[in-house]
């Protein structure tokens, strides 16, 4: 972050601040979806606030119990990046609670991908330790990797990467992204490059998603050449004005 310069919590073209995040919320956004996932994603839809962080606690603990203590840098510093980005997620993207509900979805899962390979990581550096622990019980000594071997088998039969057709995203009107970018240029939805209404703007407000209010916001142009494309007819589209 400081290499690279820190954002701004949102960006310039928004005037939406990001939403206050309750205390259940953001467990179940840092330490639950962020932090544990891809260690109780089997039982993630039955976690609650107080079960989420009693398993934390006894994660901390394990870890700090079994682990090599030459590891432990390790393990502090996967905990200090996961609170650091889970602390810039909360405040920027609080509109994330929204779709997680409480439990109840996973999405949208590419918030939570850095987090969940520092997490997968530290996992595997545990399971290194433990079966270095176990090195004088050979028939104990490979159970760590086949626990991990068999959780990321589990978690491809379960939850396969190649399946694309059940979308999650969920669409206002008739869940049909075409009728909406259609709709939203028949009501001349037309913003700036700073989202402010504008007749004459060179973008289009579409509202897609369900619970939210913050609209997607597209190229004009583009929107209507692809309705065009579909077959669908875009009329009464005034010319974009150029300075």
């Amino acid at each position: 972050l400081i290499g690279a310069g820190v954002p701004s919590l949102r960006p310039d073209m928004s005037s939406a601040a990001s939403p206050p995040v309750g205390l259940d919320t953001a467990v179940e956004m840092t330490v639950a979806r962020g932090m544990l996932y891809p260690l109780v994603w089997p039982v993630y839809r039955h976690l609650s606030t107080w079960s989420t962080l009693a398993l934390a606690a006894a994660a901390v603990a394990c870890g700090w119990r079994y682990g090599q203590p030459r590891h432990r840098p390790v393990y502090a510093g996967g905990i200090a990046i996961l609170a650091v980005v889970s602390l810039v997620l909360v405040s920027c993207r609080g509109e994330i609670a929204t779709y997680l509900g409480g439990y109840r979805s996973t999405f949208p899962d590419r918030y939570f991908y850095g987090q969940n390979l520092v997490a997968t990581l530290v996992m595997v550096v545990f399971a290194a330790d433990v079966t270095e622990r176990l090195r004088g019980r050979p028939r104990l000594a490979w159970l760590p990797a086949a626990a991990l071997v068999g959780f990321a088998a589990l978690a491809a039969w379960r939850e396969p990467v190649w399946r694309l057709s059940d979308s999650q995203f969920r669409l206002e009107g008739h869940d049909c992204f075409e009728q909406n970018a259609r709709q939203a240029i028949h009501e001349r939805r037309f913003v700036d490059a700073r989202w402010r209404p504008d007749p004459h703007g060179e973008f289009v407000a579409i509202v897609v998603q369900r619970g939210i209010t913050k609209p997607l916001v597209l190229p004009r142009g583009a929107v209507a050449r692809s309705l065009e494309m579909c077959g669908a007819a875009v009329t009464a589209i005034p010319a974009v004005k150029t300075p």
